[in-house]
């Protein structure tokens, strides 16, 4: 091999053989080796969206909504989200989900916490008379009793308007540890019918899978 100035070698002497053309990969090959990297940043995403979910959201295996709170636990059937933004709409409200669009409109379920000791008697009593001052509505179903996280409860349908909106509402109203905890089914806004075939199934996943203090399921 010559030497060039200072006597370091020369790129190339006139004598080396050429180089050969540069190696080019079959594009197939090129592909086979990106395609585990791919695949496993996509099941990468899919974990990290599948913990968002079931962290945040509160998603379960079989697809329901599991709502947490440290007083309580219950499901809604299929895929509810949490809209803290509209709790305000709702006095006293805890819990705020926007559900599917029905026959029945939109619904949307609401957990509300009121600090105030009274019996399911007196309950039931000042309920028909806050429905028709506080809310004024028209009550469509009558109050009739049923359980919740074991507990004695009362529940019952009516009609409202919220800033002109009709809504039709299912409530269950429980006393508990010195507190009114009320659940309400809403239909926003109600188109008039359909309420009851959109809103039993949930209604009773609530009244079945409630339970009072925190729980994982």
């Amino acid at each position: 091999m010559s030497r060039g100035r200072y006597g370091a070698p020369a790129d190339r002497d006139l004598w080396d053989p050429l180089a050969g053309p540069p190696t080019v990969r079959p594009p197939g090959r090129r592909r086979r080796r990106r395609l585990p990297w791919l695949l496993g940043v996509l099941a990468l995403a899919m974990t990290l969206l599948a913990v968002g979910l079931f962290g945040a959201v509160g998603m379960t295996l079989d697809g329901d909504t599991m709502v947490r709170d440290r007083s309580y636990t219950f499901r809604l059937p299929g895929h509810w989200w949490p809209s803290p933004g509209d709790r305000a709409a709702v006095q006293d409200a805890v819990d705020f989900y926007r559900g599917p669009s029905t026959g029945a409109g939109r619904l949307h379920v609401a957990v509300t916490r009121e600090r105030r000791d009274i019996t399911l008697g007196e309950l039931q009593r000042l309920v028909p008379f806050r429905v028709t001052t506080v809310a004024r509505g028209r009550i469509v179903k009558r109050i009739s009793r049923v359980r919740l996280g074991g507990e004695d409860a009362i529940q019952l349908d009516y009609q409202f308007d919220s800033n002109g909106t009709r809504t039709y509402t299912r409530q269950i109203l429980c006393p508990h540890d010195g507190a009114i905890y009320g659940v309400m089914l809403l239909a926003v806004p109600y188109p008039g019918s359909g309420f009851g075939s959109s809103a039993d199934p949930i209604a009773q996943q609530i009244l079945r899978t409630w339970s009072w203090g925190w729980r994982w399921t």
